[in-house]
């Protein structure tokens, strides 16, 4: 059952109350003018390891609360956006904008995002990628392959599971015989 006056993203306390605070406004749209089609999304969500409060919401969106944004946005504890989080023009694939399928947080405050991308801000990468704090390219992170699905630990080590691909070091593990 929809809440009157909250659109996509609502922030419940831990007894499932509404927190009146976290203020979406319209919320998240997909905006498509050639259709003239404007639909109401409701966007992926995971918690910002910093600042704390705040949760990333990435998805096939084009506009947030009436601006025009990128399909991955950062949201201050009471749900307007951070202005410290700008993706530019975000990630491309083959058919044009690529929404993020998989953010996940680190407590620096860096993101690994993957999706079915190859290019961010005009710039070709795999279909996975860190960005630091800002929101900008971590350009000290260059995976070897493209990857299917990953897993970060607390290290900022990420395991990936990159399909068509093998390394072995040619040991042989007692659990393999």
């Amino acid at each position: 059952m929809p809440v009157p006056g909250v659109a996509s993203v609502m922030r419940l306390f831990a007894d499932g109350s509404l927190d009146q605070s976290f203020v979406t406004g319209r919320g998240f749209h997909q905006v498509i003018p050639t259709a003239s089609l404007d639909t109401v999304v409701a966007p992926k969500v995971v918690p910002a390891g910093s600042p704390a409060g705040a949760l990333y919401a990435f998805g096939d969106f084009s506009e947030y609360n009436g601006r025009p944004v990128p399909n991955l946005v950062r949201l201050v504890s009471h749900g307007a956006l951070d202005p410290g989080f700008s993706i530019g023009s975000g990630f491309e694939g083959s058919f044009g904008p690529a929404a993020p399928s998989i953010v996940i947080a680190n407590e620096d405050g860096s993101i690994y995002v993957s999706g079915f991308f190859d290019t961010f801000n005009g710039q070709a990468v795999r279909n996975i990628v860190r960005l630091d704090s800002t929101g900008r390219l971590d350009p000290s992170f260059v995976p070897p392959t493209a990857v299917q699905a990953f897993a970060a630990a607390p290290d900022r080590s990420v395991f990936v599971n990159a399909p068509g691909t093998s390394r072995s070091t040619g040991a042989t593990d007692a659990t393999d015989t």
